[in-house]
């Protein structure tokens, strides 16, 4: 079952282009989907990817949509995923629950397009569609938390707030800072 999304790519300045979806892919699924596609169609290239995302041409017009992320989510919206094309990554919003006075899309996690064998968390088994996630770390399947927070005094690399996936089984946790700098962390 899907939910209403938006997919598209960032424009910077908090701002987006992106097509509606009645029934899109949680980020589990699409990511898997985005990633094969940046890898096989795109050999890579972020920015003809993200141009084809938002192709008004390829797009029906009346799905196509602009936007910033520090406004109100549209009634219903569950979530937006933006690719980043300075960065090769995929950035993921969903509605701020926590503040309903102060409604904006807030960050749910961030995820590079590249596959490395550094990666604390992969698509289990040979189909990448299946959406199964499994830890490198213990070999838990799907048992992720997505947390979210600011750089911390004086850490090192960009400030803004940085993605964080979190293993529920081993408490390894996988750090991706605006700028799409992992650091995994095995320390809990």
């Amino acid at each position: 079952m899907g939910q209403r999304t938006y997919t598209g790519v960032n424009k910077g300045r908090d701002r987006y282009h992106a097509v509606y979806h009645q029934n899109g892919l949680y980020i589990h699924d699409l990511l898997p989907e985005l990633r094969r596609d940046w890898r096989e169609i795109y050999h890579g290239d972020t920015a003809a990817m993200a141009a084809a995302m938002v192709d008004p041409r390829r797009v029906n017009r009346s799905y196509l949509h602009r936007g910033r992320i520090t406004e109100a989510p549209s009634l219903g919206m569950e979530q937006l995923t933006l690719l980043e094309p300075d960065h090769d990554g995929v950035s993921v919003y969903v509605p701020r629950q926590n503040k309903p006075w102060a409604p904006v899309w807030w960050l749910h996690s961030r995820h590079r397009l590249a596959v490395t064998a550094a990666d604390l968390f992969v698509v289990a088994g040979t189909d990448e569609q299946v959406g199964t996630w499994t830890c490198t770390r213990c070999g838990a399947v799907d048992q992720l938390a997505f947390t979210t927070r600011h750089n911390w005094g004086n850490e090192p690399g960009p400030s803004g707030q940085r993605g964080i996936v979190t293993c529920t089984a081993c408490r390894s946790a996988e750090t991706t800072d605006p700028l799409f700098n992992v650091t995994v962390d095995h320390s809990p």
